[in-house]
């Protein structure tokens, strides 16, 4: 029940995020589930995967976030999937929702608002950066964490994990993933 009362938090969170801009036209388009580029070695001391790929020069509105991490990726950072990843429509956002045994993470495509749109809703903001580009690191009153990736001064991709049932710190988690996406951004 506790893991339920979480996810309803965080889509209220990501939907309230969401909620405060206007639309823009386009169409999320669903890339190779494969790869979505060559291959190169990445080097961090926070636990990254050993590998990712760099961006394939597909804009953000072709962008699916799907194809951001691949399931061993995922695997890597989160532990086992109990499920494939699930593509969503949560608000104006393109999602995929990942379901490791301990958390609940979803990646969100957001064509129509930039890291200021990001809003605290009772947490705190922390301004930061992950592979260069800017980024906001938000951890929220129920114990989630949002790590919202700048792409343009009005997109971004965000990465939330919901608080873990294992007690691990959501926003390193969060960090991790983060860094596996950030290069396949445009």
């Amino acid at each position: 029940m506790n893991s339920r009362l979480c996810l309803a938090c965080l889509t209220t969170v990501l939907l309230a995020v969401g909620a405060c801009s206007t639309s823009t036209a386009g169409h999320a388009r669903r890339a190779s589930s494969t790869s979505a580029g060559p291959t190169r070695s990445a080097s961090s001391t926070a636990g990254a995967p050993p590998s990712s790929t760099t961006n394939t020069g597909a804009t953000l509105e072709e962008t699916d976030p799907c194809a951001l991490i691949t399931r061993e990726e995922a695997e890597r950072v989160l532990g086992r999937l109990r499920q494939d990843p699930e593509p969503r429509t949560l608000g104006s956002a393109t999602t995929c929702r990942y379901s490791p045994e301990t958390a609940t993470v979803i990646l969100a495509v957001r064509t129509n608002v930039g890291l200021t749109g990001v809003q605290a809703n009772g947490g705190e903001i922390k301004e930061t950066s992950v592979g260069g580009r800017p980024a906001k690191e938000l951890l929220d009153a129920t114990g989630s964490c949002g790590i919202y990736l700048g792409v343009t001064d009005r997109s971004r991709v965000d990465v939330v994990v919901n608080a873990t049932s294992s007690g691990r710190e959501p926003c390193p988690i969060a960090n991790r993933v983060a860094e596996v996406v950030e290069p396949r951004l445009p």
